[in-house]
């Protein structure tokens, strides 16, 4: 257990950046919006960061990783699957790390809102009617061999929003606390990157 805390007590800038996304959920919770100034607070102090430890060459990283991140976020806004908060904080939460953690911080922030969202469809009863909705984009696609996105109905449980900064939080904070996560469970939490 000690060595997590010192493990802990020499990143404290994951820290406080942990402590920014706990906020940004909150405030998710609550409006439904992120606001950009956080985003900005985080970019501003993942840039600083990369730069006091890392040089030049870490603002470079950094700025690689925020892009990725970025990219694969954004392409889901496109199509009206992500906010555009979402986006923007992931983005900035990934300045922080190198490119590949930046990937498996989207991937998993990914996985973990997918299973968030499927909590929500079955305690709110909405699995049915989602069920439904993606057999008719497949039947259409099997009948036109085009595929049709049917989005939901605004009544739909699938078409609410819900606070996405929650799966961001958790994805990014298993991949910046990796080290840390497993000396306190003795398990290999993630593969090495």
């Amino acid at each position: 257990m000690n060595n997590v805390l010192t493990s802990i007590e020499e990143s404290p800038e994951y820290v406080f950046l942990i402590s920014l996304l706990f906020i940004a959920s909150a405030i998710d919770i609550k409006t439904k919006k992120i606001p950009n100034q956080l985003s900005l607070i985080i970019f501003i102090a993942g840039i600083s960061w990369q730069i006091t430890n890392n040089g030049l060459g870490g603002f470079f990283h950094g700025i690689a990783a925020s892009s990725i991140a970025f990219g694969i976020f954004l392409a889901l806004h496109m199509i009206g699957a992500m906010g555009a908060g979402d986006v923007k904080l992931i983005g900035a939460t990934a300045v922080f790390m190198n490119e590949n953690e930046a990937v498996l911080a989207a991937l998993l922030s990914l996985a973990i809102g997918s299973l968030i969202g499927l909590a929500i469809l079955i305690v709110k009863g909405g699995l049915p009617d989602y069920i439904k909705r993606y057999f008719m984009i497949l039947k259409t696609y099997i009948l036109t061999k085009q595929w049709v996105y049917l989005a939901p109905a605004s009544d739909e449980v699938a078409g609410q929003k819900f606070a996405f900064a929650i799966a961001i939080s958790a994805g990014c904070s298993l991949v910046l606390l990796k080290e840390p996560l497993e000396l306190l469970t003795g398990l290999k939490i993630l593969v090495d990157l």
